[in-house]
């Protein structure tokens, strides 16, 4: 089943059920079920003929993924829509509370893509995705995640969503002190352009180039 799932057979999938297959079974170094398999794929057909079938949709990976996270890691756009549709949070945190809007922010980029899709991010937002929830291990945003990536789109389409420049994660970085350090030039203007636009102050990041330069001519 997990084959006729990664290879979108659906009627050997059938044949598989009607035999009494399991359709939870899980298998591999990830230990994923076939619904894990067809969303990491965006076989969208699939997953639904899985769910339709009793696939659990909250049973996790060995990393604590439900098929919807790989959905959102993998840019599988109608599968992401296919599992809220069927009653998946659209805030759904992984094992580290880690939502599918801050994968899709950390993983997926459109930029030059061909694709008539839209990205998985602009479609979590569109479903009322939290732009602002952070993570439990870093406490980083969804922007966190997309300027750790350098990941442009994901920057520029949470920034017309209105999320918050001035969050800061474990370390007290905001997304641009990211950006900075990371020397990513486009990134930096893009979110100086939003925090001129909103009004705010300089970012922390300058304040720690000068703190450190004070530390390094007179610590």
């Amino acid at each position: 089943l997990h084959w006729a799932a990664i290879n979108n057979r659906l009627r050997v999938a059938e044949l598989l059920l009607r035999r009494q297959a399991n359709v939870n079974a899980v298998g591999g170094v990830l230990a994923s079920t076939p619904l894990h398999w067809a969303a990491r794929q965006g076989h969208v057909q699939m997953v639904a003929f899985l769910v339709t079938n009793g696939a659990e949709m909250e049973k996790r990976d060995v990393e604590g993924f439900t098929p919807l996270h790989v959905a959102a890691q993998f840019g599988a756009t109608p599968v992401v829509g296919y599992l809220i549709a069927r009653g998946q949070s659209v805030d759904a945190p992984d094992e580290s509370r880690i939502t599918p809007v801050m994968w899709a922010a950390a993983k997926v980029s459109y930029l030059g893509c061909c694709c008539l899709q839209i990205d998985p991010l602009q479609l979590l937002i569109t479903l009322g995705a939290d732009v602002n929830k952070s993570d439990a291990t870093y406490h980083n945003t969804p922007l966190h995640w997309a300027a750790t990536n350098g990941n442009f789109t994901a920057v520029n389409t949470l920034l017309k969503a209105g999320c918050d420049l001035a969050a800061m994660n474990r370390d007290n970085e905001t997304a641009l002190d990211i950006a900075v350090r990371r020397g990513d030039n486009a990134l930096i203007s893009r979110m100086e352009l939003a925090a001129r636009q909103k009004g705010l102050k300089n970012s922390t990041w300058r304040q720690k180039l000068t703190e450190s330069k004070v530390f390094r001519l007179y610590g």
